[in-house]
């Protein structure tokens, strides 16, 4: 009867971790889906737009090309980030769960699952964060063949006008 506790405990544990690693691997999946589909609808506008203008068609396909690129490393970069910070939390959940099982009291049982819960939540804003700065780096770098291509067109425009 002593053990039962913890085992619910670990057991709850491990569905809770599970059912949390699952919604946030959902949620980044649908975000990354959105702005997929956002870039993609921009970049098709894009060249649409860029493309009537007499200094800017000759270099739209490859300035966009090259932002196309860059969005893409991020994204992927992003994406095993996220995957790989999921299952490190996975795993250091069963390991938590398992030490919980052999606890010796209730109490044991209690103070390992509070801790793994405070790292768990320092460990998600830590990589919160990191994303963060991915996302503003992929941002940054997809921008920098835009600012290129603008800059070479308005060059040519001026010349020629």
């Amino acid at each position: 009867m002593a053990t039962a506790r913890p085992r619910k405990v670990a057991d709850d544990t491990a569905a809770a971790v599970n059912d949390a690693a699952t919604e946030a691997t959902k949620k980044t999946q649908d975000a990354i889906d959105q702005a997929s589909t956002m870039f993609q609808d921009s970049f098709s506008r894009f060249q649409d737009m860029f493309g009537q203008y007499k200094g800017f068609a000759p270099a739209t396909p490859e300035f966009l090309s090259d932002t196309r690129k860059a969005v893409q490393e991020g994204v992927i970069e992003f994406n095993t980030e996220v995957l790989s910070f999921t299952q490190g939390a996975v795993n250091e959940a069963f390991e938590t769960s398992k030490a919980v099982l052999a606890a010796s009291s209730v109490q044991e049982a209690v103070n390992l699952q509070s801790a793994y819960l405070k790292g768990f939540m320092q460990s998600s804003v830590e990589e919160a964060k990191k994303l963060s700065e991915l996302a503003a780096t992929t941002s940054q770098e997809a921008f920098k063949p835009l600012q290129k291509g603008f800059s070479e067109a308005a060059a040519k425009a001026t010349k020629t006008a």
